[in-house]
Protein backbone atom coordinates (compact mmCIF):
# COMPACT_ATOMS: atom_id res chain seq x y z
CA UNK A 1 0.00 0.00 0.00
CA UNK A 2 1.39 3.40 -0.92
CA UNK A 3 1.22 6.41 1.35
CA UNK A 4 -1.40 8.00 -0.90
CA UNK A 5 -3.52 4.83 -0.91
CA UNK A 6 -3.21 4.68 2.88
CA UNK A 7 -4.36 8.29 3.21
CA UNK A 8 -7.27 7.84 0.80
CA UNK A 9 -8.43 4.79 2.78
CA UNK A 10 -8.27 6.64 6.12
CA UNK A 11 -10.08 9.64 4.64
CA UNK A 12 -12.80 7.32 3.36
CA UNK A 13 -13.14 5.74 6.82
CA UNK A 14 -13.40 9.15 8.50
CA UNK A 15 -15.94 10.25 5.92
CA UNK A 16 -18.07 7.11 6.36
CA UNK A 17 -18.07 7.55 10.15
CA UNK A 18 -19.06 11.21 9.89
CA UNK A 19 -21.79 10.41 7.37
CA UNK A 20 -23.17 7.64 9.60
CA UNK A 21 -23.18 9.91 12.64
CA UNK A 22 -24.87 12.68 10.69
CA UNK A 23 -27.59 10.29 9.50
CA UNK A 24 -28.11 8.37 12.75
CA UNK A 25 -27.49 10.84 15.54
CA UNK A 26 -29.10 14.00 14.24
CA UNK A 27 -25.81 15.52 13.13
CA UNK A 28 -23.86 15.53 16.39
CA UNK A 29 -21.02 13.64 17.95
CA UNK A 30 -21.71 12.37 21.46
CA UNK A 31 -21.61 15.16 24.05
CA UNK A 32 -21.57 17.91 21.40
CA UNK A 33 -23.95 20.85 21.32
CA UNK A 34 -24.84 22.91 18.26
CA UNK A 35 -22.78 20.88 15.79
CA UNK A 36 -24.90 21.16 12.66
CA UNK A 37 -22.42 23.63 11.16
CA UNK A 38 -18.67 24.02 11.32
CA UNK A 39 -18.95 26.59 14.08
CA UNK A 40 -20.86 26.48 17.33
CA UNK A 41 -21.71 29.37 19.61
CA UNK A 42 -19.43 32.38 19.49
CA UNK A 43 -17.49 30.98 16.54
CA UNK A 44 -16.02 28.00 18.40
CA UNK A 45 -14.92 25.27 16.04
CA UNK A 46 -17.19 22.23 16.16
CA UNK A 47 -16.04 18.66 15.63
CA UNK A 48 -19.42 17.66 14.24
CA UNK A 49 -19.93 15.54 11.14
CA UNK A 50 -20.27 18.53 8.80
CA UNK A 51 -16.78 19.75 9.75
CA UNK A 52 -15.30 16.27 9.43
CA UNK A 53 -16.88 15.78 6.00
CA UNK A 54 -15.47 19.12 4.82
CA UNK A 55 -12.04 18.16 6.15
CA UNK A 56 -12.22 14.80 4.35
CA UNK A 57 -12.95 16.53 1.06
CA UNK A 58 -10.08 18.98 1.59
CA UNK A 59 -7.62 16.18 2.40
CA UNK A 60 -8.78 14.15 -0.60
CA UNK A 61 -8.12 17.13 -2.88
CA UNK A 62 -4.67 17.72 -1.37
CA UNK A 63 -3.67 14.08 -1.92
CA UNK A 64 -5.00 14.18 -5.50
CA UNK A 65 -3.08 17.37 -6.29
CA UNK A 66 0.14 15.94 -4.92
CA UNK A 67 -0.34 12.67 -6.79
CA UNK A 68 -0.95 14.72 -9.95
CA UNK A 69 2.48 16.30 -9.56
CA UNK A 70 4.00 12.83 -9.27
CA UNK A 71 2.35 11.79 -12.54
CA UNK A 72 3.83 14.79 -14.34
CA UNK A 73 7.32 14.21 -12.96
CA UNK A 74 7.35 17.29 -10.71
CA UNK A 75 6.94 15.34 -7.46
CA UNK A 76 9.37 16.64 -4.85
CA UNK A 77 10.53 15.83 -1.36
CA UNK A 78 8.54 18.78 -0.04
CA UNK A 79 5.31 17.39 -1.49
CA UNK A 80 6.05 13.97 -0.02
CA UNK A 81 6.59 15.68 3.34
CA UNK A 82 3.08 17.15 3.11
CA UNK A 83 1.66 13.64 2.66
CA UNK A 84 3.72 12.40 5.60
CA UNK A 85 2.24 15.13 7.78
CA UNK A 86 -1.30 14.32 6.62
CA UNK A 87 -0.70 10.70 7.68
CA UNK A 88 0.50 11.60 11.20
CA UNK A 89 -2.96 11.41 12.86
CA UNK A 90 -3.23 7.79 11.67
CA UNK A 91 0.14 6.63 13.04
CA UNK A 92 -1.54 4.10 15.34
CA UNK A 93 -3.39 2.42 12.43
CA UNK A 94 -2.14 -1.11 11.68
CA UNK A 95 -1.49 -0.26 8.01
CA UNK A 96 0.71 2.73 8.89
CA UNK A 97 4.38 2.21 7.98
CA UNK A 98 7.13 3.41 10.31
CA UNK A 99 9.01 4.92 7.35
CA UNK A 100 6.12 7.37 6.92
CA UNK A 101 7.02 9.16 10.16
CA UNK A 102 8.19 12.68 9.21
Amino acid sequence: MTLSEFLQARIAEDEAEAQARREHSEGCWPNMDNCQSHYGEEGQWSWGPARVLAECEAKRRIVSEIEGTRATGTYTTRLLTILLHLAMPYADHPDYHDEWKP
